[in-house]
């Protein structure tokens, strides 16, 4: 060790409130520190720890340790902040543009953060303007996952490795456990680190959970226009706050009367840029409908520019009014369904849906142009389409996506002694999630059993069953004369499996899986936690309706606990898109995203090939 070598500080930051899913923050806090207490360089680290961490605890911890490292474990809202504690326990969001303002007065003595909460790559895009290395989360990430990227990443540092090692071998230690969320970590580095002219690293391009948005240049930032009346102007501030972030990409420049200095026309000024801004956001109240100004001058020009198409007017519905009536009561408001902001329980949910909105309204008055081009796309970092319509099962679990509550239910109900019928459409993924679970079998698993896949198929008569399985179990037999009933069983109860039996469709009839197979299964299964087999079976209908022809209750059917595989949600299908599209120099454009949530309608098959043929258009 060199003797000379500057000790650093990790703050670890931790927060669970009362009303949220609790994760094994303990466990997370108490692995690190083990690790960095067995580290090689474990005399150049100190570990201070916060629970129950309030917004303030943030900024006197900060002042109080002096970190290097800042560490966030708890939970992460996307758009909308990371979850820290209020006085009495209950949660309060804290978004990008607040921490990232706060870690701005600390950019000398920061050197990284991570945030291993679920979504928080927003927050991490935003505090890696001002700190050299930001870790933030894509998507949702598990218990398991989270402690296994905190181990990994501070065994790295615990041994001197620089930050852009250890982020690779957390996401590392994640696949060896067998989780499919090693992807999920993603490392951004502040701008100036990364170089002009080099094509970004994988630890330097980072993905959203909103479309990305590239700096454009000076002439072409959007102006954006508030129209409000003051006694909105604590809101206005709030939504200004939440539209920041826009401004420091360069997308947008907002302006309000506030602005206007001392000594200047305001009257003229307004009008300038009345008449100069692309979006004018009305700020609906019942003052703002009662100022004379607002109303006859401001709106009046305001819906002019509207409907002459050389501006887009948006109404932000801030306060409780009688609004529909006026000469702008039949244009889309925000935020949702025009509630009114006051109304929202939580006030930053209100104002994140209204600045997506807002994010939406830019690409399309850009054309798509603009914000959804890429700056010198490197063509070797792009050949490999990461869309590639995959027939079948995925075999790289790492391209596994969006399925993890999915994934815990699933080994909750096979360690309870049960089976599992997954059920869901054709090209739901159903295959692909029968691969995850054999994979990760032998770490989930609170005893241990073999597991044992089956496509059926392949199958087309008994013999293919019976002997298949034989195969695969290691058992001798013959494919005229292959084990069955009483024998099959006697030499099944040696073993432990774990079966998973893909493929399974209502029009099976007799052919390739008869009342006899479909007995031995359940005769076999049905036997509590020392069953030799336990099933997973993959399905296109209910098990009630699987099989018409057996005249008597299905197979399955209180052997295997249902777990419905719906289509993905737009959310999901946007945070599926910007996760593959991660590592690339690419970006679709709103267009080409809302196309692919309506042609594919949530079916992972149909969105993998539209986004494939997609991807090729940008390379």
């Amino acid at each position: 060790m060199n003797g000379n070598a500057p000790v650093k500080t990790i703050l670890i930051l931790a927060a669970n409130p009362q009303g949220t899913s609790r994760r094994r923050l303990d466990e997370e806090v108490r692995e690190i520190e083990a690790g960095l207490q067995r580290a090689q360089k474990r005399h150049q680290f100190i570990l201070e720890q916060k629970w129950a961490v309030r917004p303030r605890d943030i900024q006197r911890a900060l002042l109080d340790v002096n970190p290097q490292i800042v560490h966030f474990s708890g939970h992460g809202l996307g758009e909308e902040g990371l979850v820290f504690e209020d006085d009495i326990g209950q949660a309060k969001l804290v978004d990008g543009e607040a921490l990232a303002g706060l870690f701005e007065l600390f950019a000398e003595q920061v050197e990284c953060v991570v945030l291993n909460g679920c979504y928080s790559q927003v927050q991490a895009k935003a505090i890696a303007q001002h700190i050299p290395s930001v870790i933030g989360m894509s998507q949702r990430i598990g218990d398991r996952a989270a402690i296994e990227f905190a181990v990994g990443f501070y065994d790295a540092i615990g041994a001197g490795r620089s930050v852009e090692f250890a982020h690779k071998l957390g996401c590392s230690a994640i696949r060896m456990a067998g989780i499919a969320e090693n992807l999920t970590p993603v490392l951004i580095q502040k701008p100036e680190l990364m170089g002009k002219t080099a094509p970004p690293s994988t630890e330097a391009v980072s993905q959203s959970v909103q479309p990305p948005i590239t700096s454009n240049s000076e002439n072409q930032v959007i102006e954006v226009f508030f129209s409000y009346a003051h006694k909105d102007e604590e809101l206005r501030d709030e939504l200004a706050n939440h539209l920041k972030l826009l401004e420091r990409q360069g997308v947008i420049s907002a302006w309000h009367d506030r602005q206007i200095t001392a000594g200047t026309n305001w009257e003229g000024q307004i009008d300038e840029h009345l008449e100069s801004a692309k979006i004018i956001l009305l700020l609906v109240s019942a003052d703002f409908l009662a100022s004379d100004y607002c109303y006859d001058v401001e709106l009046k020009r305001a819906m002019e520019r509207h409907e002459a198409k050389e501006a887009r007017v948006i109404p932000i519905i801030l306060r409780e009014v009688d609004w529909q009536g006026a000469s702008f009561g039949k244009l889309q408001a925000l935020p949702k369904n025009a509630e009114p902001v006051t109304n929202w329980p939580n006030r930053d949910r209100a104002f994140a849906d209204i600045a997506r909105g807002i994010r939406r309204a830019v690409e399309e008055l850009a054309g798509n142009e603009v914000l959804n081009t890429t700056v010198s796309v490197d063509k070797k970092a792009t050949k490999e389409n990461p869309f590639v319509p995959l027939a079948g099962k995925i075999e790289d679990i790492g391209l596994v996506f969006g399925r993890e509550s999915e994934i815990e239910q699933i080994f909750e109900i096979l360690n309870s002694g049960s089976g599992v019928a997954l059920i869901g459409e054709s090209g739901i993924g159903k295959s692909s999630l029968l691969n995850l679970i054999k994979i990760q079998a032998e770490a989930q698993l609170s005893s241990p059993r073999k597991p044992i896949y089956l496509d059926f198929g392949n199958v087309i008569t008994d013999n293919d069953f019976y002997y298949g399985l034989c195969r695969k179990v290691g058992i001798d037999c013959d494919y005229e004369r292959p084990l069955k009933g009483f024998l099959l069983k006697q030499e099944l109860e040696k073993h432990r499996l774990l079966l998973l039996l893909d493929g399974l469709r209502r029009d099976m009839v007799w052919e390739g899986f008869t009342n006899p197979v479909r007995n031995q299964l359940r005769s076999l299964a049905n036997t509590g936690l020392d069953a030799p087999l336990r099933l997973v079976v993959a399905a296109d209908r209910p098990l009630t309706s699987l099989f018409a022809d057996s005249g008597a209750v299905s197979p399955f059917e209180n052997v295997c606990l249902p777990v419905e595989l719906k289509p993905w949600d737009e959310t999901t299908i946007r945070n599926f898109i910007y996760h593959r599209l991660a590592h690339t120099n690419v970006h679709f454009s709103e267009s080409d995203i809302r196309e692919a949530i309506k042609k594919s309608k949530g079916n992972l098959q149909k969105l993998m090939m539209f986004c494939y043929e997609t991807y090729k258009k940008y390379c």
